[in-house]
C-alpha cells in the first residue's frame, strides 16, 4: 500500500481572499520565457495537486486542474489559487524570514527561490539521532509560534474561522466560551511536516505552501503538526503504526516558550479531535473511491489499525 493509495489531504477549500498580490506580481518576461521553455521541453512534473519544475535557482508551481499543464497555466480556477497562494506566502514572509517567499507569478504559475535539501519528513525518517530529530521538530513549532505572535491588526483580510460551524467537529457551547476567552491568532492550515524542507546550505528549516490562512486557535496548528508527525509512516511498508520518535511534552514546551503563552489543554484536545476527524474522513473518501472490494477491505483494515494506535498514543500522552 502506498501513501498515495489512501489520500489524507483535506480537499482544497476555497482560498480566502488574503491581501491580493500587488500589481507587479505577475512576474518578469524572463520568467515567462522560462515557463514557456519548460512547457515545450516537458519540464513540468505532474503531482496530485500541482505541476512543478526546477530550472537554475528557481522553482515553478502551477495548480493542477487537469492532465494538460499548458491548459492549467491559463485556467481561471488555477489562476485564482495561484493569486491566493502568492498573497498568503508573501504575507507570512513579511513576518517570518523562514517562509519561502514567491518572487513572481506568471499567469497561474508561481515562481519561488529553489531550496536544495531534504524534505523534513524524509529527514526525520532517516535521522537516527534522537536529539537531532527533536531539534528539527522543535525548530518547526518555534517558527509556528512566532507566526502566532503576529498581531491580528497586521492581518487585514484574513477571515476568522467559525468553530461553531466547523465541518468536522462543530464546537459545543463550553468550547465556544473557551475559544472566546482565548482570542484569535493566525492559523496556517498548511502547517505540516511535509511542507518544510531542510536547506542544504544552512541546515535550517524553510516553510512553504501555507494552504490557507484564517484567524483561529493556535492549538489547531499545534495539533495538526503533531498529527502530521504521527502519520509519517502512513501508507509505507511495515505495520500500520504511528511514528512516535519525538517527545511531545518537550515539543509543547518549545512551542510555549516561543509563543510566550501556554496552550489551553482543553482546546488542544478539541483541535486534536478536529484534525483527526478530518484525516479519518478523507481516508474513508479515498478508500471508497478505490477499485476492487479486496483493495478496499485491506485499506480499511490498515486505516482502522493506524488510527486506533494513534488514539492509544494520545491517551498515553493526555492530548
Amino acid at each position: 500500500m502506498s501513501a498515495a493509495t489512501i489520500e489524507l489531504e483535506a480537499p482544497a477549500p476555497p482560498r480566502p481572499a488574503v491581501q491580493q498580490a500587488p500589481a507587479g506580481a505577475p512576474g518578469t518576461v524572463g520568467h515567462a520565457d522560462e515557463i514557456d521553455a519548460l512547457l515545450r521541453d516537458g519540464g513540468f512534473v505532474r503531482r496530485p495537486a500541482s505541476w512543478v519544475a526546477t530550472r537554475g535557482d528557481a522553482f515553478f508551481k502551477i495548480p493542477r486542474r487537469s492532465d494538460d499543464c499548458a491548459a492549467d497555466l491559463a485556467d481561471a480556477d488555477a489562476l485564482a489559487e495561484a493569486e491566493a497562494e502568492h498573497a498568503q506566502a508573501s504575507l507570512l514572509a513579511r513576518h517570518e524570514p523562514a517562509v519561502n517567499r514567491p518572487v513572481a507569478r506568471v499567469r497561474a504559475c508561481l515562481v519561488y527561490p529553489r531550496i536544495d535539501g531534504a524534505d523534513l519528513l524524509e529527514r526525520l525518517r532517516r535521522e537516527r539521532d534522537a536529539a537531532a530529530r527533536q531539534a528539527l521538530v522543535e525548530e518547526a513549532v518555534t517558527l509556528c509560534a512566532r507566526l502566532h505572535r503576529v498581531a491580528p491588526e497586521a492581518l487585514a483580510g484574513v477571515p476568522r474561522h467559525d468553530y461553531r460551524r466547523d465541518p468536522f467537529v462543530p464546537a459545543p457551547a463550553g468550547i465556544q466560551r473557551r475559544i472566546h476567552r482565548r482570542g484569535a491568532r493566525l492559523v496556517v492550515r498548511g502547517f505540516e511536516s511535509r511542507n518544510f524542507r531542510v536547506d542544504a546550505g544552512t541546515g535550517r528549516l524553510v516553510f512553504f505552501d501555507p494552504h490557507a490562512l484564517v484567524l483561529g486557535l493556535p492549538e489547531e496548528d499545534f495539533t495538526r503538526f503533531v498529527l502530521s508527525l504521527l502519520m509519517l509512516r502512513w501508507g509505507r511498508r511495515g505495520p500500520p503504526s504511528p511514528w512516535t520518535r519525538f517527545d511531545p511534552a518537550a515539543l509543547r514546551a518549545a512551542y510555549e516558550r516561543a509563543a510566550g503563552e501556554p496552550l489551553d489543554p482543553v482546546l488542544v484536545g478539541y483541535t486534536f479531535d478536529l484534525n483527526l476527524r478530518m484525516r479519518r474522513e478523507n481516508a474513508e473518501r479515498s478508500i471508497a473511491a478505490m477499485r476492487g472490494r479486496t483493495a478496499r477491505l485491506a485499506a480499511r483494515a490498515y486505516a482502522w489499525f493506524h488510527f486506533r494506535r494513534i488514539d492509544a498514543w494520545r491517551r498515553r500522552h493526555e492530548l
